[in-house]
């Protein structure tokens, strides 16, 4: 068995709590296609994050004194699977190592069901003298039968307590009885019992992380998609919400109804610059600011915006909205910093009709007015769409695409967006407590049941209800049809690729597997394990994709062009920074096109194209990339500098250029590669998949600012430092 556990954390310690944060399904390891993930949506690893609380929770425990640690189980078992694993033995002797008197462990999302049941399994078998607890929005709304069900698991932990964990941890630690503790349920006999669950009694949590926090580990992401997991950091700034969205387990209804929480909090403004302060200094390149602050009143975002821009710090930030925003938020948000500014906007169809039925009122023109604001701005937009909402038939669906489809050709590009089903309807929302009274059939809504739909062999059975307006049928067939339009809009936009090939043969393989699957709805797992084997090639069932979503393992990256604008364009951003430290008043973008800067540059890329091509001809394998930088960059950086009127160390702008000229480099081998694969004749290495050598360009430039000595070497297949 392949194992890697020098790049995971040590066990052989002991905590007084320790916080797990489980993999979504353990049998993803056997079954890749189970669940949602990888299949509805592409990423494994998209809910990989720890919940906010857990941090929070934690960090506070360790300021008390208590020793306590994080361990993101998902991660590990995400590492084991790009390694192509296919047993969790290694995790199995980790938690078997791991001493603790309390092991906590997040049922937060629903989504983690299974993981978190089989690892609260493992952990009790290793360990039956220590407290096993759960927590979280979906231990709360099935405590009862958690208790119930599952022995393995002594207590689950209710609604918000960041506040008491203190008290509650000491009472546990100390064997108070239950019955004197808060927020908890746990077995009295043969039946449930539960104490109060008091109002949360804390507004703020605690969230500040960085690449030096030893807080939580692993502390560096095991995707192949590694985009600079600690590069980036997740701050709530509101807890609870102040919306009722009928398909949302995390809305209004269910903070008031489980959580007793009567109203959402929001973050202090100086807690949340500290937060990005401190994060900076911690080596943060990233914050997604989540929750749409603009619910908490004008006041609040503008005193936010004022205080994040006097700061001066760069960084880039991701928002969310729930509504349109106006132009002077959008504009308030683009002052903050120089830094990538994006912002999710989830007006959920462009039906209008469906909108009104789940509590949206505005019009389509209001959303084409955010897409124009935001290119004027230079705001990456991103729109979110769903379908199998209440009042939506597929006529709907189609509208919806159809107003995408618009919105690209008006503003002739292809737009980010996502659009997609809901992947199960969240245990506690509106809709799944009243499925009748908004016009849905749910198939099962035990949490046994959750975990039997996520844990078969493909994903098909993980959708587990339907509507008055849809057929699980018809949401099949929908998901199938946005994926083909988007595959079409790829088409259109960036022209045909190995991509798109890959996309319509997922797609087709997947239609011919689905409705084998229902005709035959009796299938044991075994039966369904063998069609699979059959029907969808070795090379699909192991990658992350998504039928409706652009992200695949190597799907996302494409050609890109070589210009000097592109290529140095971290270099630029850190000279930017550098100039505004430095209290630099001049129009940076002004300066660089009166020194004609994005193309008086000739970089000699096709000499370095030829030498690669005939490598691959050859079958030849570069030792390293190290090819000299042209003299005229570090002059043409070197004449910026000089009319920006900014002293840097000597060295600096060598420093700067070396970095992003590797990343051309880097870049440029790609693009050889994926050239070839459009055209079917790639040179591949033995036992190297195609994933493994399209290695994601900002990954490589994380590790070389990481190592800067580094040089980047083909080795094993692989381009490495």
């Amino acid at each position: 068995m392949v194992t890697d556990r020098d790049s995971w954390p040590s066990a052989k310690q002991c905590f007084d709590i320790v916080f797990l944060h489980p993999p979504s399904s353990f049998i993803k390891l056997k079954y890749p296609l189970s669940g949602i993930f990888g299949a509805l949506v592409g990423s494994t690893d998209i809910l990989g994050h720890e919940p906010v609380g857990m941090i929070s929770m934690a960090h506070n425990l360790r300021r008390k004194g208590y020793k306590t640690k994080i361990f993101n189980v998902g991660k590990m078992l995400l590492d084991l699977r790009n390694r192509g694993v296919t047993d969790y033995g290694s995790i199995e002797n980790f938690i078997k190592d791991l001493r603790s008197g309390i092991y906590a462990i997040g049922l937060h999302w629903a989504a983690h069901s299974p993981g978190a049941v089989e690892l609260a399994r493992m952990v009790k078998k290793y360990h039956p003298d220590s407290l096993v607890l759960f927590g979280g929005l979906t231990s709360t709304y099935y405590h009862e039968e958690i208790l119930k069900k599952f022995e393995f698991v002594d207590l689950v932990v209710l609604g918000e307590v960041d506040g008491i964990i203190e008290e509650i941890v000491d009472k546990l630690l100390n064997r108070h009885k239950y019955r004197n503790i808060p927020n908890i349920s746990y077995r009295e006999n043969s039946d449930v019992a539960s104490t109060k669950i008091g109002r949360p009694r804390k507004d703020s949590l605690v969230y500040i992380r960085g690449s030096g926090d030893e807080l939580i580990e692993p502390n560096r992401d095991f995707s192949k998609l590694d985009c600079g997991y600690m590069a980036n950091c997740m701050i709530p700034l509101v807890h609870g919400c102040g919306r009722n969205c009928p398909f949302c387990g995390g809305s209004k209804y269910f903070y008031r109804k489980y959580f007793h929480r009567s109203n959402a909090g929001v973050m202090q403004v100086e807690q949340v610059v500290e937060n990005i302060r401190q994060s900076v200094h911690q080596g943060v390149l990233s914050f997604s600011l989540f929750g749409d602050i603009r619910l908490y009143g004008d006041e609040y975002w503008k005193r936010l915006t004022e205080r994040l821009s006097r700061e001066g710090m760069y960084f880039d930030v991701y928002l969310e909205l729930f509504s349109p925003a106006t132009k002077e938020y959008l504009e308030a948000w683009r002052k903050v910093t120089s830094g990538e500014v994006s912002i999710a906007f989830s007006p959920e169809s462009a039906d209008e009709n469906v909108r009104k039925a789940i509590g949206k009122h505005y019009t389509n023109e209001q959303i084409d007015q955010q897409v124009s604001w935001a290119m004027d701005l230079g705001i990456n937009l991103s729109l979110s769409f769903l379908f199998a909402l209440p009042e939506q038939d597929f006529a709907s669906v189609k509208r919806t695409q159809d107003f995408i489809n618009e919105l690209c050709h008006k503003n002739n590009r292809l737009l980010t967006y996502m659009f997609e089903p809901f992947l199960f309807v969240d245990p506690g929302c509106p809709i799944f407590d009243y499925p009748e009274k908004y016009g849905y059939i749910i198939e099962d809504r035990t949490l046994e049941g959750l975990i039997k739909a996520l844990t078969r062999p493909h994903w098909y059975y993980a959708l587990n209800y339907s509507t008055r307006w849809l057929s699980k049928k018809e949401i099949i067939e929908a998901i199938f049809f946005v994926g083909s339009s988007r595959n079409e809009l790829y088409m259109e936009f960036l022209g045909p690729s190995h991509n798109n090939l890959l996309h319509r043969k997922i797609i087709l393989q997947q239609k011919e597997l689905i409705n084998t699957l229902m005709s035959s709805p009796d299938l044991e797992d075994e039966e369904v394990e063998g069609l699979i084997e059959r029907l969808i090639d070795q090379e699909i069932r192991q990658m992350n994709f998504s039928i409706t979503g652009p992200d695949m393992d190597f799907a996302q990256q494409k050609i890109s062009v070589c210009s000097i604008g592109e290529i140095f364009r971290n270099t630029l951003k850190t000279i930017n920074r550098c100039y505004r430290e430095a209290g630099g008043q001049k129009d940076v973008l002004t300066v660089l096109q009166e020194l004609d800067f994005f193309c008086s540059v000739d970089i000699p890329e096709d000499s370095y194209r030829e030498e690669l091509i005939l490598m691959r001809n050859t079958g030849k394998e570069p030792d390293e990339i190290s090819y000299k930088i042209p003299e005229q960059v570090y002059a043409k950086f070197r004449e910026l500098v000089s009319s920006l009127e900014l002293s840097l160390e000597e060295g600096l702008i060598e420093e700067f250029v070396r970095y992003d000229w590797s990343l051309f480099l880097v870049n440029l081998w790609n693009n050889v590669y994926l050239e070839d694969l459009s055209k079917g004749g790639i040179y591949l290495p033995k036992d190297v998949n195609k994933s493994d050598v399209l290695l994601p360009l900002r990954n490589a430039y994380v590790k070389l600012n990481y190592k800067p000595n580094g040089r980047i070497i083909h080795k094993n297949g692989r381009l490495a430092l």
